[in-house]
């Protein structure tokens, strides 16, 4: 019984167990209609970039561009293998996040891999969004396993240390090339350990010692926002990326909220991780004081990847954060509790673990059966499945707009960019995904403006039962007001200019 059990634990037989439930979640959740927004303004960002747009210059981008470059190359394969790209990334970067958490966990001596990694697939959720934040996710546990195990022992005045901080540097470079703000985060926890590792020193030295690190992230930023520059482009990415988050920061969602209006105990679970992570964690940093500089580096990840939901402390920007959130918790147990024997428990407890994480999935698969989706055969949501009722609403309205007006139509509603690709409606602005956290701090007015030139002729909204936080109230309201309804149909209401 024992061998079995070290055959189960052993790494290869694990990441196999991850891969196939990886593969199985992706199946049910693409059927279940698991994709927020994201996912299709994604789609729509790499439909435009294949007409001869620019992103930044010409569509509004909110994340650094590595992940954009990744597709593109990916996409490169043939027509409408977008979508497919998007969910291969996504899943290859779920799967190599896990593999690295459960590196991280054997480094630490840790035995029980097949319940460690239950334990993550049965929590975190598919991750059936853009691939910025999967991306990151997965820089940020390798950085923190590559700093556990080349730089807090290693002596800080050799070349070899020089090329490992200036690797440490690159890879967080790679980390805020994929989504900025994670990478701002990581390589606020690479200083902070790091100046922990060498407290003894000056702040003068441990500062000097660091510009390796700073150079390396320096030289792969440039790297990749080159190209940025030279297309002209550079103040649409310093506004969407940076100077215009005002919106969106102010229009966040509070983790206690999120917290106290949660009704799945599922969900809760994972909203209740960061406190019981950073609690348990800092008891282990109490009792194990031969280990704390590998616990405070475990810690100050963990508070990174968790910074990811920043401002908005619901599910969807916790579920990457996930995996390394729990692998930091069970190391914190089995640190302050070493004499806990858990054999008996591994194996029955992680299968229950992996039905519980398969199961809820099927609800997706009875409407499919029910005829209540079908599989899309438009280019860039090929194989995607979608609901029927809000395709043939959207039809009917583009078949009222006169064909050379289709270009010179804006669909006003979060769906915005599943509207787009689905009905074949280039849109006439940057802005595919029409929140007032994309339309930073003019965008609106700017809209605003072409409507009244006539540079958009047409506009879409939907009615919605709860008004939603990040509505453009202004936008919406000067459509309303300064254009007539034509049509409707569904929830859906076409608005011509008078």
């Amino acid at each position: 019984m024992n061998m079995d059990i070290k055959k189960i634990d052993s790494l290869p037989a694990v990441i196999i167990m991850v891969t196939v439930l990886s593969v199985i979640k992706a199946f049910f959740g693409i059927i279940a209609l698991g994709f927020n927004g994201d996912f299709f303004w994604c789609l729509q960002v790499l439909n435009r970039m294949d007409h001869g747009q620019m992103i930044y210059r010409d569509i509004f981008l909110g994340v650094t561009p590595l992940s954009m470059y990744v597709l593109r190359a990916l996409a490169a394969s043939g027509p409408g293998a977008e979508s497919i790209c998007i969910v291969l990334v996504n899943m290859l970067s779920q799967i190599g996040t896990v593999v690295l958490c459960l590196l991280l966990a054997r480094y630490f001596k840790f035995k029980h891999l097949f319940l460690l990694a239950a334990a993550i697939v049965y929590l975190t959720d598919v991750w059936l969004c853009p691939p910025y934040t999967p991306l990151a996710m997965m820089f940020l546990v390798f950085i923190c396993l590559y700093m556990i195990q080349q730089l807090q022992d290693a002596p800080a005045d050799n070349r070899r240390q020089c090329v490992r901080l200036f690797l440490l540097g690159s890879l967080t470079g790679l980390c805020f090339c994929s989504k900025q703000n994670i990478g701002m985060y990581v390589f606020a926890a690479v200083l902070t350990c790091y100046f922990y590792f060498h407290r003894e020193e000056t702040v003068a030295s441990r500062s000097y010692r660091m510009i390796p690190v700073v150079l390396g992230f320096a030289a792969i930023s440039s790297l990749f926002l080159a190209p940025i520059f030279f297309t002209g482009a550079l103040k649409g990415f310093l506004d969407y990326c940076f100077i215009g988050k005002s919106n969106y920061l102010f229009s966040g969602i509070s983790y206690v909220h999120s917290l106290f209006l949660c009704k799945s105990p599922h969900y809760l679970v994972i909203l209740c991780l960061p406190m019981v992570c950073f609690s348990t964690s800092l008891w282990w940093w109490k009792v194990r004081p031969p280990d704390r500089n590998k616990i405070v580096t475990l810690f100050w990840f963990a508070v990174a990847a968790t910074a990811n939901a920043f401002p908005r402390g619901d599910i969807w920007h916790l579920n990457c954060a996930v995996p390394l959130l729990v692998t930091v918790f069970i190391l914190s147990v089995s640190g302050i509790l070493p004499a806990v024997n858990l054999v008996r428990l591994n194996v029955p407890v992680a299968i229950l673990l992996i039905a519980l994480s398969v199961f809820p999935q099927r609800e997706g698969l009875y409407s499919f059966i029910r005829a209540e989706t079908t599989v899309s055969k438009a280019r860039y949501i090929k194989w995607l499945v979608v609901k029927k009722e809000m395709t043939g609403e959207l039809e009917r309205l583009r078949a009222e707009i006169p064909g050379g007006d289709r270009e010179r139509t804006l669909f006003l509603f979060t769906n915005a960019a599943k509207a787009y690709l689905a009905t074949d409606v280039m849109n006439p602005t940057p802005y595919d995904y029409p929140l007032s956290s994309a339309f930073g701090r003019t965008g609106e007015a700017e809209i605003m403006k072409r409507i009244k030139k006539g540079d958009i002729r047409y506009v879409i909204l939907e009615d919605c039962d709860v008004p939603l936080r990040l509505t453009p109230w202004s936008l919406h309201n000067f459509v309303t007001r300064t254009m007539k309804q034509v049509s409707k149909h569904g929830r859906y209401r076409l608005f011509a200019l008078k």
